[in-house]
């Protein structure tokens, strides 16, 4: 006989309880738990409490992972254990960070379309790029917070550091006289 669609609930009777924190910002509003087994498969789905509290059944014997998420940060995935089942979950969601600016000419201020951004991480890796649309913008997606260098290639003056926290920073690049995108 084919099972209910669905959650698979134990029957246990126990909880996975905890709090969801977005840092220093508080609970994010309408954070995502999901209980997923071993091979991925969703087991249980929940939203967090305004304050941030959750209440999931606990899924009983097995290999099991919740799965937090919010929109403005990075998922994070606890790992459940018979041992940390039923203590209480503190979980401090990181925000994700993205750059994007506009780079243009500092004479005329039109956009300037084609040119390659690179953006560089404090170790000088290259953790980015982009080219600018027709109208000049870029975007660079999936970046922790941090400090980066954001640089237009074959420009090696056109450089600018760049701090980004929790949420999205903009930088403007301006291509001095003459100069044209590599």
């Amino acid at each position: 006989m084919p099972r209910p669609a669905g959650p698979v609930r134990a029957a246990t009777g126990a909880a996975l309880r905890g709090r969801v924190r977005g840092g220093a910002d508080g609970p994010p509003a309408g954070a995502t738990l999901t209980v997923v087994d071993e091979h991925g498969r969703e087991h249980d789905v929940a939203r967090a409490r305004e304050d941030g509290g959750f209440t999931l059944p606990d899924p009983g014997p097995g290999h099991w992972s919740l799965i937090v998420s919010a929109e403005g940060y990075r998922p994070c995935t606890v790992r459940l254990t018979a041992a940390n089942r039923t203590a209480p979950h503190d979980i401090v969601l990181d925000g994700a960070a993205a750059l994007r600016g506009t780079v243009r000419h500092p004479e005329s201020g039109r956009p300037l379309a084609g040119a390659r951004l690179t953006v560089l991480n404090e170790r000088g890796d290259a953790v980015g790029s982009a080219t600018s649309a027709a109208d000049g913008t870029y975007g660079v997606a999936g970046l922790t917070p941090g400090t980066y260098t954001v640089g237009v290639a074959d420009r090696p003056s056109l450089t600018t550091e760049v701090v980004i926290a929790d949420g999205t920073a903009t930088v403007h690049a301006d291509l001095g006289p003459g100069r044209r995108p590599g």
